[in-house]
């Protein structure tokens, strides 16, 4: 079976994500932040991972996103969240691959729950 979905991170987001493809049975590749493991990505160097073929959807979950890392590693983590990222994407576009970037609630003031796609991003952090 060719492979449709990839999903870059390993994280809660991404292991939820894939448990919901497999209800769907939708087929999907996991990437690992982990360098012994298959599949592995890193963000810094995201030109060496190999796109396998068929590949239609990504869904971009990856990241530093401990505000407390952030916060005392800014230029490491703007590498790795923001240049990273914009590599990926690119990649996808020059590719035609959908890409799909999965955030939290953190994009958001954090006052209140219930949030739609429209309303005005305000992050705090």
């Amino acid at each position: 079976m060719e492979v449709k979905n990839l999903i870059i991170g390993d994280g809660f987001l991404a292991k939820g994500l894939a448990a919901k493809l497999e209800i769907e049975r939708e087929s999907f590749l996991m990437t690992s932040r982990t360098p012994l493991k298959k599949n592995y990505l890193d963000l810094l160097r995201p030109g060496k991972f190999v796109f396998p073929n068929g590949i239609k959807t990504v869904f971009f979950c990856a990241g530093i996103a401990e505000k407390f890392k952030c916060e005392e590693e800014a230029a490491y983590t703007r590498k790795v969240n923001v240049g990273g990222t914009l590599r990926i994407l690119k990649r996808c576009y020059e590719k035609k691959i959908k890409f799909i970037f999965i955030s939290s609630a953190e994009v958001f003031d954090g006052l209140r729950g219930g949030r739609n796609n429209f309303e005005m991003r305000n992050p705090k952090t």
